[in-house]
C-alpha cells in the first residue's frame, strides 16, 4: 500500500544574501548598467 519512498531527511536552503537590483527607466538603460557592472568585477 503506497510508495515504498522513504524520506530520511529534509532541510530549508539558506536564504542568498547580497545582491544588486537594477531598475532604470528603460530595458536599454538596464543592460547598459548591467554591462558596467558586470565589467567593473571583471566578470566580462
Amino acid at each position: 500500500k503506497g510508495s515504498p519512498t522513504h524520506v530520511k531527511k529534509s532541510f530549508v536552503p539558506q536564504k542568498k544574501k547580497g545582491g544588486v537590483k537594477i531598475k532604470e527607466e528603460t530595458n536599454e538603460e538596464s543592460a547598459v548598467k548591467l554591462a558596467a557592472l558586470l565589467s567593473e568585477a571583471h566578470v566580462i
